[in-house]
Parts: C-alpha cells; sequence; structure tokens
C-alpha cells in the first residue's frame, strides 16, 4: 500500500497560503444604509446632523460624554452602523463642525464604539471663532475588536444655539494579515522548494506493507 507524505500535503498547504494571504480589504460606506435617528438628512454623498436644541425631532444623547471635558449630552442626532469591526481596522471620514455656541454651552461631536470607548471630533472648546471647523480629516485604528460605531452630534444646554455635523468619505479599512514572505522573496523559496520535488521525487513517497 501507498500513501503520501506529510511533505507533500504541506506544500500543497503552503501553496494554498501563498495565492490567498496578505489581501486588505477595504470599503466605502454607503450613508443612506446607516441607522439614522435624530435630524439627520443626506444629499450627494454628504450626511448632516444637527443637535436640533428644542426640535422635537431630535434625539436623546444622555449616554454619550464629551471624551474631553466630560459634559453630558443632551439632545442630538447620530448615525450608527453595525458592523463587525477587527483590531487594527482603520475608521476614517471627512467632517465639518459648525457651532456658534460659547464653549460654556459646549456642543460636541464624537465617534462612540460599542458605547464603551468614545472618541472625540470636535466640540465647542476648539472651535475657531468663526464657529466652522471647515473641512477637516478624522482617522482611527481600533484598538481592539468592536461590533458597531455611532457618530454623534450633541448639545449639551437646551435654549443653545443648533450645531451641526456634516460627514463625507466614510471609510473603513480592515487590517492586512500578511503570513507569508512577500515577492520576490516567497518566489524565490517557491522556485527551491519546485527544484526539490523534482530532483528528490522519489522521497516524496513511502511504502507501508
Amino acid at each position: 500500500m501507498r500513501i503520501r507524505s506529510a511533505y507533500k500535503h504541506n506544500f500543497l498547504a503552503f501553496f494554498t497560503l501563498i495565492f490567498s494571504a496578505g489581501n486588505a480589504s477595504a470599503s466605502s460606506v454607503f450613508l443612506p444604509d446607516l441607522f439614522q435617528a435624530g435630524i439627520v438628512e443626506i444629499n450627494n454623498g454628504v450626511a448632516t446632523l444637527q443637535t436640533g436644541n428644542n426640535d422635537p425631532a431630535a434625539v436623546d444623547t444622555g449616554i454619550f460624554t464629551d471624551p474631553i471635558n466630560g459634559t453630558l449630552g443632551l439632545r442630538g442626532s447620530t448615525l450608527t452602523d453595525f458592523t463587525a469591526l477587527p483590531t487594527g481596522t482603520t475608521i476614517s471620514f471627512t467632517y465639518q463642525f459648525i457651532s456658534t455656541n460659547p464653549p460654556v454651552f459646549n456642543d460636541f461631536a464624537l465617534i462612540s464604539f460599542d458605547g464603551v470607548n468614545a472618541r472625540l471630533i470636535a466640540n465647542s472648546y476648539i472651535v475657531p471663532p468663526s464657529g466652522d471647523t471647515g473641512l477637516q480629516t478624522f482617522s482611527y485604528v481600533l484598538p481592539t475588536d468592536y461590533s458597531s460605531f455611532t457618530i454623534v452630534v450633541s448639545n449639551s444646554v437646551a435654549f443653545a444655539n443648533n450645531a451641526t455635523l456634516q460627514i463625507q468619505d466614510l471609510n473603513i479599512d480592515l487590517p492586512v494579515v500578511t503570513s507569508v514572505p512577500v515577492p520576490p522573496q516567497w518566489l524565490m523559496f517557491f522556485c527551491c522548494v519546485i527544484f526539490g520535488i523534482w530532483t528528490n521525487k522519489n522521497k516524496l513517497y513511502q511504502c507501508v506493507t
């Protein structure tokens, strides 16, 4: 009875791994697919979220807190995506935050992951005197796995002026997993394996009686 050796089995596994590993996955998020709450408008690839102040369409944002100065949210709007996000995923987007309220009233915008990790986008303390940040870029690499993220704009005082957050070019870039040498090193190794099989093919099989 003749059987194939473990050497040949391992070679085939290596061959499969060479051509399947090391690919990155990047995607641009279609904003209308996100779960919307509050006062949210999406036009031409731009999502506009408003605090709404006394507008009944705004939602309670009391579960969110400005991660920099601890201001508790009151009313505002949110965008949520329920997507599995592995460690090393990069979330990025372009934003514009507009607030004419003084810092003591503190409007703020943040992104929260699973409700436990909040990263500040902007607030009334850092907005320019004009009240408009202009177009800015936000990017964050996840330190662990998450299953959702929520983008929030919120006020902290009911009678303050309305604040808005505009979001566009939202991207989710999954981490690159590279478990084999990159060309041309792997190609050289592959050629060596093929040469070894050709010259020592009689050693690839074992006879079992």
